[in-house]
């Protein structure tokens, strides 16, 4: 445990050291594509528009955060990067302790010590982007999953969850993780009866609703469509296949 403080807080201090290094540089003092209309969208949010007026075309997740920021602490994107920073050193940790669960003390420190000085991690830590919500949210999911595997409560499976639909929320390709977590649930507990494990997928999933459900019901209010997360799948396909 001592190991794995220390090298969150050596996150920590790489962090800050990066965002201090790049104080006052454009690409720190300015706001370019996605970030700009992260920035506009959360802006929106905090002044009023919770609900907003259309489907959701980008994951929700990231905005909505940065607007309570907003709300609560006013228009700053320093305080944003901070806190931001905090988190990446937050996930060190919680890799550090899924290393410690799946595999051994020494695995999770360095799996810990190597992503706290992972050059992409704290430059997207870094950025107005949701790739750092991304990073904290992976790994709480690989240790609420070494937790379970280790103590085997259903808490921490309602706990995943929650998680990973908030990763949906945040990056909609998530969803591919469902079916990978009820296969590991199945294949990894052959010990455990087949009811149970069944009622251990329900859990996973009847978590994840409670937090997707509600989206889905927005979405249909404003827009007339139950999606649980955004409109552009179909867009996306185009982009990625047509003839050009």
């Amino acid at each position: 445990w001592l190991a794995l403080a220390a090298v969150a807080l050596v996150a920590l201090v790489v962090r800050l050291a990066y965002l201090a290094e790049l104080d006052g540089s454009p690409l720190l003092s300015g706001l370019m594509g996605d970030s700009r209309q992260y920035d506009a969208w959360a802006r929106q949010i905090a002044g009023g528009q919770w609900l907003g007026k259309e489907v959701f075309y980008q994951t929700p997740l990231y905005p909505y955060w940065l607007a309570i920021i907003f709300r609560i602490a006013g228009h700053d994107l320093g305080l944003v990067r901070l806190i931001q920073a905090i988190l990446g050193a937050a996930s060190c940790a919680l890799l550090g302790l899924a290393g410690r669960r799946f595999f051994s003390d020494r695995v999770g420190v360095m799996a810990a010590l190597l992503l706290a000085v992972y050059p992409p991690a704290f430059f997207f830590d870094g950025l107005i982007q949701k790739s750092s919500l991304d990073i904290f949210l992976v790994t709480l999911m690989l240790a609420l999953l070494a937790e379970f595997r280790t103590r085997r409560d259903w808490k921490w499976l309602a706990a995943l969850g929650v998680t990973t639909a908030a990763l949906v929320l945040n990056r909609e390709n998530a969803r591919v993780l469902y079916p990978v977590i009820g296969a590991w649930l199945w294949f990894d507990f052959r010990d455990v009866a087949v009811r149970r494990r069944v009622a251990w997928a329900a859990v996973v999933a009847g978590a994840s609703l409670v937090v997707l459900l509600p989206v889905g019901f927005r979405n249909y209010r404003v827009g007339g469509e139950f999606l649980i997360s955004t409109s552009q799948l179909g867009p996306n396909f185009y982009i990625g296949n047509n003839p050009r």
